[in-house]
């Protein structure tokens, strides 16, 4: 489909005629990958290879059906439509996953690998209050980056589970044989459901017991810690 569409990046070190504001029409023509698009400038002749986020679509008729279409496709997942938000195990995106019925009873499935539409797509759906089934933990820059509202949501999830690890948690630390550290294991009542969890590294098991400490939370110890341990935590 040729759609109509506006540089809005100086890309003069690749051409001198990629100038902010030319005007030009995408291609059929296959790109490196989904981020580039071919685009015929009307004021260069032959095709050029451009990154999609270096353009502005500026296709009134394309924008419209675009329109209708992301309508209607809102409609089904508020109706019928599951969706899920996926991040790496360092934290970074990884994809935006959503599928749904139509009208017709056809079943259409979509994955987005691209932050920033799916960031888009993500605040449209939240708009529209449709669930979003969430796996893995975002870092916190990159929460922020993706939508401010879905982070805002994640401090005050992590506010609301400390106040519950406060008022009805314990922590059972154990040491090993030399009085190393060897793990945490931590249980509270968060939204009336009994919550465990395992610390098996050493950093943050040590730097959890400082804070379950600071704010007088019963930790029970198994074994004896070394001097370093105790030292740390001033026992």
């Amino acid at each position: 489909m040729n759609i109509k569409v506006q540089l809005k990046d100086d890309l003069t070190r690749y051409h001198p005629l990629l100038t902010p504001g030319v005007v030009g029409y995408t291609t059929d023509r296959n790109p490196i990958n989904d981020c580039f698009v071919y685009v015929q400038f009307y004021s260069i002749r032959t095709p050029q290879n451009i990154l999609w986020k270096s353009l502005t679509i500026i296709d009134e008729e394309y924008l419209e059906e675009k329109r209708k279409k992301r309508e209607m496709m809102i409609e089904s997942l508020k109706e019928n439509g599951n969706v899920e938000l996926h991040w790496h195990h360092n934290g970074s995106f990884k994809k935006l996953s959503y599928q749904y019925r139509n009208k017709k009873n056809k079943r259409h499935f979509f994955c987005n690998c691209f932050s920033d539409l799916s960031a888009e797509l993500y605040a449209e759906m939240r708009k529209a209050g449709i669930k979003v089934r969430e796996f893995g933990v975002p870092q916190d820059a990159v929460a922020y980056r993706f939508n401010r509202d879905y982070y805002n949501d994640i401090l005050n999830r992590r506010e609301e589970r400390w106040r519950a690890i406060v008022s009805t948690g314990e922590a059972v630390v154990e040491w090993n044989r030399n009085g190393g550290y060897e793990r945490v294991d931590l249980t509270y009542i968060w939204k009336d459901e009994h919550k465990t969890e395992t610390f098996l590294k050493r950093e943050k098991g040590m730097k959890l017991l400082l804070e379950l400490q600071n704010d007088n939370v019963s930790i029970y110890h198994i074994g004896d810690p070394q001097y370093r341990n105790k030292r740390m935590l001033g026992l």
